[in-house]
């Protein structure tokens, strides 16, 4: 089996309609992109964006100095946001493919993103610790360090549902 590649699935048959390669590392994780693409994060330390109608890989970012394992699109605002095993969360333009912004302040690998919407940015990391605060500026401004804002085990996944 090779986890350097991302396959396609048709969910009515359950075939793999497309296998898209150009990591040279495991993927870790994906996002759905705008106008037919994804974006992909990989132990090779890069971020990807593929055109799912091609298969072809459009740009590749680098800056990562660790696997590449949680994305996030920053809702409307052409930005993308990445986590690592570098505890460092990078923010993305997504039209000119530059790291504009750097934010720092976990202490282990960022394993889950996601945008909270009025510029906000919700992270976990393996430090035990959600996160909260603007994707603008450098570290999180608006974080509990109580210990009734620490997990007692590693968060690794996320899920937000405010349809309820």
């Amino acid at each position: 089996m090779v986890h350097e590649t991302i396959k396609i699935w048709d969910m009515n048959t359950g075939e793999c309609i497309k296998t898209m390669e150009g990591h040279t590392r495991p993927v870790y994780c994906l996002t759905k992109g705008v106008d037919g693409t994804i974006w992909s994060g990989s132990r090779d330390n890069t971020i990807k964006l593929w055109s799912l109608s091609t298969g072809k890989c459009i740009k590749t970012l680098n800056g990562h100095t660790y696997g590449v394992v949680a994305l996030t699109l920053i809702g409307q605002t052409g930005k993308l946001a990445s986590g690592s095993r570098d505890n460092i969360i990078k923010i993305w333009d997504t039209t000119t493919y530059q790291c504009i912004k750097t934010l720092e302040g976990h202490q282990n690998t960022v394993r889950s993103l996601v945008y909270l919407g009025d510029e906000r940015l919700a992270s976990g990391s393996l430090d035990d610790i959600v996160r909260i605060g603007p994707s603008s500026g450098s570290r999180f401004r608006r974080t509990k360090q109580s210990s009734s804002a620490r997990h007692k085990t590693s968060l690794t996944c996320h899920a937000l549902n405010f349809g309820c």
